[in-house]
């Protein structure tokens, strides 16, 4: 894993480099680009141009792979991945274009749920079209985070901890189990939710791609099912829940049962917790410890996760 010693964005003369990288880039800049988003791992400008805005991302060197996954996912799926306008290396930079609002922005309390509903089914045809394409993926830098290999990182995740290093052998059992369904190995976005999803008219676009893994898909589900919950008051196991996952489910519907489908979500949903807290490892484990910031708590809270799904009946 990649280490910085302070963040990029906020040494001296950083901003003032990615400008002139992203004048060199764009047509007819309009200004100078304008901050949108900074967090400890990554951050987003946005530049005005005479034709459009430009979106810029920088990412810690342990994420600089997200260019280069998300050019081959919008080969995959150009219609619903925003293709990426250009990068560098080095820096860990890119652009992208005005891809229009995010879905979070339209929500407005009227037809959230139907939003969600055709978001879901997108975004498994996304995996779907992905699922022949595992080994292309890791080789564009996703994590490899296939079942079988899930006990052996959970047990580097917690090593030194003998309470929860004990949970190794259930986590093996459950991923064995989830895999015995024969759902293929896909990407795996690791944070889906409204907020990194565009919705520019009747479409839907999954932007923002740089915790993705390679995993069983349904671990996908996690993420956005919580934000559901949570933001939503969809509840677990009520008409609204099922329907959703009914939408997310049905272009699987190759791989089994609607019954069989449900079971393996069901299964996907309490090892979820545990890819979730690999994915903030990656992320937090870049960089400096006094960076992380609110998010410092995020790997336990997501262990704590893992334990409490293992130890349900």
């Amino acid at each position: 894993m990649a280490l910085v010693a302070e963040l990029p964005w906020s040494q001296p003369g950083w901003r003032a480099r990615a400008q002139a990288w992203i004048e060199t880039q764009v047509t007819e800049p309009a200004g100078a680009a304008e901050e949108v988003k900074i967090r400890p791992w990554s951050a987003v400008l946005r530049q005005p141009t005479r034709v459009g805005d430009v979106y810029f991302k920088a990412n810690l060197p342990a994420l600089a792979n997200e260019p280069g996954l998300t050019r081959l996912l919008h080969r995959i799926s150009p219609a619903h991945v925003l293709d990426v306008l250009a990068d560098e290396p080095r820096e860990g930079w890119m652009l992208q274009a005005d891809g229009g609002p995010t879905m979070q922005s339209r929500l407005d309390g009227t037809d959230d749920l139907d939003r969600w509903q055709r978001m879901l089914a997108v975004y498994a045809e996304v995996q779907v079209r992905a699922a022949g394409h595992a080994e292309d993926l890791i080789a564009a830098g996703a994590p490899d985070r296939r079942l079988p290999r899930l006990r052996g990182l959970f047990e580097e995740l917690v090593a030194g901890d003998a309470d929860t290093l004990a949970l190794a052998g259930p986590v093996d059992e459950l991923a064995a189990e989830l895999g015995a369904y024969g759902l293929p190995a896909t990407i795996d976005h690791s944070d889906l939710h409204a907020g990194n999803v565009l919705a520019p008219g009747d479409r839907y676009v999954i932007f923002d791609w740089h915790e993705a893994a390679v995993t069983h898909p349904f671990l996908s589900m996690t993420v956005a099912t919580r934000w559901l919950q949570h933001n939503h008051a969809v509840e677990p196991g009520g008409a609204d829940d099922r329907r959703l996952r009914d939408a997310y489910l049905e272009p699987w519907g190759g791989y089994g049962s609607r019954a069989e489908l449900r079971a393996a979500l069901d299964l996907a949903l309490r090892l979820g917790p545990l890819t979730r807290a690999l994915g903030w490892q990656r992320v937090l484990g870049s960089m400096p410890p006094a960076a992380a910031g609110e998010w410092a708590g995020q790997v336990s809270g997501w262990i704590e996760d893992v334990a409490a799904e293992l130890c349900r009946p």
